[in-house]
Formats: structure tokens, sequence, C-alpha cells
């Protein structure tokens, strides 16, 4: 009895809330904040999930966002006046609305100040550097991944099903295939060591960034251009591996004598 009347209590409460909240604190949201509150709300999430470079820049945004909060700068308080003109107090409402504009301005400004600074101290401090060493450093690690894959279907035996076998299919097919794959593998090992060395040569080039060498586009520009003829051979390699691995792994590990 006591449980019910407390999980009744509990309910009526809740209800009591949801009430004070629908009918009171949102209205009072509606016309005081509810500019600047919708600014501040949608700036966060910007600046949160926008950010070239989180670890050491804060506020130095991806391409397109400074014009983002300029415009939202521009919506939000001009969302919030026209609903103070139509749903709000008579004679304050422009008063409301200046305040909920002033806010806005302010932070944008600031924001867009601290933007502008840190897209210097990137490109200064070697932060793109650093960003390019992390992309590599994930190239390599797929590619790793790969490897393994393509060594473990080259390990695997097939042993042609009955439907292989009346097709005519031949039971070397098999060993033509593991010898595709060898040669896949060697190609992607070259691919990593390629990377890798690239990996060393942005090291050695941050460290000299960082110690105030003036010749930054010389240090860069051979590995860059590296780098860019190491991509479109990453996508070729790498679609080449997946076909193989998804064309002969589902199969091997479809069958009985795999397990």
């Amino acid at each position: 009895m006591h449980d019910l009347l407390g999980f009744g209590l509990l309910i009526v409460t809740f209800l009591v809330l949801v009430a004070v909240l629908i009918y009171f604190v949102l209205p009072l949201l509606m016309t005081w904040v509810f500019g600047t509150l919708a600014y501040v709300i949608a700036l966060f999430f910007i600046v949160r999930h926008g950010r070239v470079h989180p670890d050491h820049l804060d506020s130095y945004l991806k391409p397109g966002l400074p014009w983002m909060v300029v415009i939202l700068t521009i919506v939000a308080p001009t969302l919030h006046a026209a609903y103070l003109y139509f749903e709000g107090p008579a004679d304050i409402w422009m008063w409301i609305a200046g305040f909920n504009t002033l806010i806005p301005l302010a932070m944008t400004g600031r924001t867009l100040i601290r933007h502008h600074r840190q897209k210097r101290r990137y490109i200064k401090e070697g932060h793109d550097v650093e960003d390019l060493i992390s992309t590599i450093k994930a190239k390599i690690s797929t590619v790793e991944v790969r490897l393994d894959l393509l060594s473990l279907v080259s390990t695997l035996h097939y042993e042609p099903e009955s439907w292989e076998i009346l097709a005519g299919l031949p039971e070397d097919s098999f060993d033509l295939k593991r010898e595709e794959i060898t040669k896949v593998e060697k190609s992607l090992s070259e691919l990593a060591t390629e990377f890798t060395n690239v990996l060393h040569g942005l090291d050695e080039g941050l460290t000299q960034i960082r110690e105030g060498a003036q010749d930054r586009d010389q240090i860069l520009a051979p590995l860059v251009q590296t780098i860019e003829r190491l991509r479109a051979e990453y996508d070729s390699k790498m679609v080449t591996a997946q076909a193989l691995i998804t064309e002969v792994l589902p199969g091997v590990l479809g069958s009985e004598q795999f397990f």
C-alpha cells in the first residue's frame, strides 16, 4: 500500500513538473531568452563538431562554418524578434529583441576572431602536418589490416563444392587465386613501406618547422607530391584487396571444413 502511494505521489509530482514546464517555464524562455538560447545551443554544436584540430585549437573551424556562424547570428535573433512582435509584450519587445541580439553578436565576434588567429597558428605551428601524419598512420593501419586478412585467406584450404565440379571448375583454381593474393600482398607491403618512409619525412619536416625553418614549402612539397601519388595507388589497391577478400573469405567461412 505504501509503495502504491509513493508511486502515485511520484506520478503526480512528475505531471505537476511537466505542467509547470509547459505553461510557465517555456513561455518565459520563449519571451526573454529564446534567441540567445537557440544561438548558444547551435553555436556549441557547430564549434564542438566543426573544429579542424580540436587537440590544440579550440576555435579553428572547418571551411564554410564561419559563414554558418554569421548566418546563425542573423537567423536566431530575427526569429525571436518575429515571435516577440506577434506574441510578446508590445511595450518592451524591442528591448528584449535587442538584448537577444547583442549577446549573439558578441559571441560571434569572439568566435570569428579566435578562428582567424588560430587559422594562422594552424599553419605556423605545423598542426596541418600533424593532421597529415595522423592520416598517413591511419592508412598504414588499414593496409596492415588488409595484409592480415589476405594472409589468412591465402592459408585457407578450399575444396570445390559439388556444383563447381559439375560446372567443370578445375580443382587447382584456388591455387591460381592464391598467386593473385600473393601478388596483391607484395604490392600492399610496398605501399606500406612507401607510406612509412613518407611518415618519417613528415616527422623530420615537422621538427624543422617547429624549430623555425623558413623554407617550409621546400620541405613539404616533395612529400605532398609523393602523398598524392600514393593516395591514388592506395585507393586502387584497397579496392583490389577488398574484392579478393570478399570473394574468397565468405565462401571459406561458409564451408563445413573450416569449422
